[in-house]
């Protein structure tokens, strides 16, 4: 039996078109972001199952896909996206607004730090996306997984990395990785599994 997994980034989403959003969880898709996930029916194989993140726009991203099977029913892991700014403090604003506060972060970078109590950790989302990278390996068949930018350039690195310690350096190097590797809006990354 195959064993892998089909990454899946949302499409495009109020956010990334510069609207203001009140709630990372609840950002709808764009019309375009719409037609992205009608698109992607016909590129991804058949799944066994589909997995997607409790945030609104990887549900409404899969959801073409489920239409397509509907034997299959999405499963909800914890693959949202790195919420390092706090929601609550960031409550409708946009990406111009929000960039003093994510300029403040990463010159910080420190990976305890959380903006605020409804914010994550860079040690957070390290620890979350290794249980999700160890979960998925241990699943046989093909899983498609609709997640978001961060957290799939974070599963794709940590295929490449041997991690003694989350401190400064890494979070410095999964930093500097990250704006090499832009994921794009319902751009399908293939992982396969030894067996």
């Amino acid at each position: 039996m195959s064993h892998e997994s089909w990454l899946i980034r949302h499409g495009e989403s109020a956010a990334n078109a510069g609207q203001r959003t009140a709630d990372p969880a609840s950002i709808p898709l764009t019309e375009l972001g719409w037609q992205q996930a009608r698109n992607l029916v016909e590129r991804l194989p058949q799944p066994d199952r589909v997995i997607v993140s409790q945030y609104l726009r990887t549900q409404q991203t899969a959801a073409p896909l489920l239409e397509r099977y509907p034997q299959l029913q999405a499963e909800i892991w914890p693959i949202h996206e790195f919420t390092y700014l706090s929601p609550a403090l960031c409550s409708n604003t946009n990406q111009a607004d929000r960039q003093p506060m994510v300029t403040e972060y990463w010159q910080r970078c420190d990976p305890d730090y959380r903006h605020g109590p409804d914010a994550e950790s860079f040690r957070m989302l390290i620890e979350r996306v290794q249980a999700a990278l160890q979960q998925l390996q241990t699943l046989d068949g093909i899983s498609c997984v609709f997640a978001h930018g961060q957290v799939i350039r974070t599963m794709l690195w940590l295929q490449t990395q041997t991690i003694t310690t989350i401190d400064q350096a890494l979070m410095q190097r999964w930093h500097a990785h990250g704006n090499q590797q832009v994921v794009g809006n319902a751009e399908c990354i293939r992982l396969t599994w030894p067996e």
